[in-house]
């Protein structure tokens, strides 16, 4: 039985990112954007765009997804819809050979024929074919065919189709695609009654609760008692309030600091912070700035917030290096094998920045103390030729899972695309794998300006799940953050036990504070155990031109949520973690006379 319209559609504009499929669905009168209005699918095709998105039934009731090829061709793109509304398996099929463009078009299933008729026009005459299996076509017929546009209310949305979908795919669909809700506490506190003279620690309430949402996901939260508020020593009805300790923190963390990392040490309790240190322009003939890129600072804290305003040292500076030079980019602090190491992006060429490599800084003490630090780090080393690091390679990350280790990083055969492969802990710099190319930026959110970009990997375990997020695009206000995940025990260096998500999991539209280009992240965890993600942004009407040499890119941290299903939701507010009306718990005390 129907339950609600779906309404797939394209956004008019300017870029190859607006050409993309969207979703918005009606429900009892009342019209819900997916993904917050914004793309939850790109094309792969050269042309990087689609047009007239069109969902359509199969035989068995499963949906289908077809797109007319933008630019108006005789192919269509098609994909396959699962049962949790993600599409995949995209292919270019050719509805006839007489090379008329597929612009505008219709599908539907003939029960009777067994066979998907497909309507079109190509701008000014109407054509049907038939099809059984979506390979072979019928010659086309000319045919009246005007497609009835939906109208919906929003901005810039063209080429708009609907389909009738039922309760389960609705539910499905909101579960997919939208942010879960914050609904109320999975503690319920009763109205207590005690004797005078009793005291606070007698009321015996718990120090934190659990936050539920609406996918039936939680999340942990601590909570302050206002047990001042009750006169122990005087019989009465007392009202007792709980405020919820919901983490917030400063906005920027730390300015001028890109490609931030944060590592949390168990052994020693402190969290550590790096990032790149930024150069300040150029001087008046246009050359780089002799300082900038070219040092590693190092901050700690008890808290995260700490950070903010925590002495920064300076632990490690190229002058003092004969092999490692600018640029310095990236740094990370890892634990391998027992022993920390600095992995960062440094030039083998004195008088070429551009001439970049991962490399490892060995420590032998404590982070802090800059004697213990190496001066001169160890690049990283292609052990098995398979050509790694012969090109501009940079943002490499390290990370354990069972009993492997392995390495991650960005390089530039021909657009910066990621790899990975084993190591060996006693030698982390040196690769013991050939390497598998982990994700190519094929899709238009990961391409502007002539350049297609994945970089800044870093890695997180969540819900069975390896989730590999990097940033994408160039480093301005399209500049944002994707992810792929591979099942816990899958083979991890088996391509296919990976999967990428088709759109952005954060970008600038997801702020309303101004903040621009959000990327080259990492992560960290609160002292409840809750993950936090560290990132750079920019911020919007600040003076600079956005480029590398403008350090207007600011550290900052923010809680993150995993839905029900495992997936990563980055982009809910304050305000949606945790709704105000929700912040305070209340009840009441009857403090009772003895007699």
């Amino acid at each position: 039985m129907s339950f609600a319209i779906l309404h797939s559609f394209i956004k008019e504009g300017d870029s190859n990112r607006h050409y993309a499929l969207c979703l918005a669905v009606e429900s009892q009168g009342q019209l819900t954007l997916l993904n917050d209005g914004q793309p939850v699918l790109f094309s792969l095709h050269e042309k990087k765009k689609m047009g007239s998105p069109v969902l359509f039934r199969k035989p068995d009731g499963k949906l289908g997804l077809a797109a007319a090829a933008f630019e108006g061709s005789e192919y269509i793109l098609l994909y396959d819809c699962a049962e949790d509304w993600t599409f995949t398996n995209e292919r270019h099929v050719r509805v006839n050979k007489a090379g008329i463009p597929v612009k505008s078009f219709s599908i539907s299933y003939s029960q009777d024929q067994k066979e998907f008729i497909l309507q079109w026009s190509d701008g000014s005459q109407g054509y049907v074919s038939v099809s059984s299996d979506w390979t072979t076509f019928s010659e086309p017929a000319t045919a009246d065919f005007e497609k009835t546009q939906a109208h919906i209310p929003v901005a810039d949305a063209i080429c708009v189709s609907s389909l009738l979908i039922s309760t389960e795919e609705y539910a499905a669909l909101i579960m997919r695609y939208n942010k879960p809700q914050h609904t109320g506490f999975a503690e319920a506190f009763a109205d207590m009654s005690l004797l005078v003279d009793a005291n606070a620690g007698d009321l015996n309430l718990p120090d934190q609760v659990t936050a539920t949402y609406s996918d039936g996901s939680t999340k942990g939260f601590g909570v302050a008692w206002d047990t001042e508020a009750v006169d122990f020593t005087t019989p009465g009805v007392y009202t007792l309030t709980g405020r919820i300790k919901q983490p917030q923190y400063p906005n920027p963390l730390i300015r001028e600091r890109a490609d931030p990392f944060i590592f949390y040490d168990n052994e020693t309790g402190f969290y550590y912070f790096t990032a790149s240190y930024p150069t300040y322009g150029h001087d008046h003939n246009n050359e780089i700035q002799a300082d900038g890129y070219d040092r590693i600072m190092i901050r700690r804290s008890r808290t995260l917030e700490g950070l903010a305003t925590a002495e920064e040292i300076e632990v490690w500076n190229e002058e003092n290096s004969s092999v490692n030079h600018r640029y310095i980019w990236a740094p990370e602090l890892h634990k391998i094998g027992g022993k920390w190491y600095i992995l960062c992006t440094a030039s083998s060429e004195p008088d070429n920045v551009w001439g970049i490599r991962p490399m490892f800084i060995p420590c032998n003490g404590d982070v802090m103390d800059v004697s213990a630090w190496s001066r001169d780090g160890h690049y990283a080393f292609n052990g098995v030729n398979d050509g790694s690091f012969s090109t501009f390679s940079l943002d490499m990350t390290y990370f354990q899972h069972m009993e492997q280790h392995y390495v991650i990083w960005a390089e530039k055969p021909a657009g910066s695309r990621l790899y990975m492969a084993t190591i060996d802990p006693a030698q982390p710099w040196r690769l013991t794998s050939p390497r598998i190319e982990l994700s190519v930026p094929d899709y238009a959110w990961e391409q502007g300006q002539g350049d297609q970009i994945d970089e800044g990997p870093v890695v997180i375990k969540h819900s069975g799940r390896v989730f590999v997020f990097f940033s994408a695009c160039t480093v301005d206000a399209n500049y944002c953050m994707g992810y792929l995940h591979a099942d816990e025990n899958a083979d991890l260096m088996k391509l296919e036990s990976w999967t990428k998500n088709p759109f952005p999991i954060l970008s600038t539209h997801d702020f309303d504070d101004g903040q621009q280009g959000p990327g080259h992240n990492s992560f960290t965890r609160d002292e409840l155990g809750n993950t936090v993600l560290c990132y750079h942004s920019r911020t919007k009407g600040e003076p600079g031109d956005g480029g590398l040499d403008d350090p207007g890119r600011h550290a900052r941290i923010k809680p993150i949520h995993f839905a029900s299903d495992g997936r990563p939701v980055l982009n809910m507010s304050l305000e949606e973690e945790l709704r105000p009306d929700l912040s305070v718990l209340t009840l009441k005390i009857n403090v009772l006379d003895q007699a």
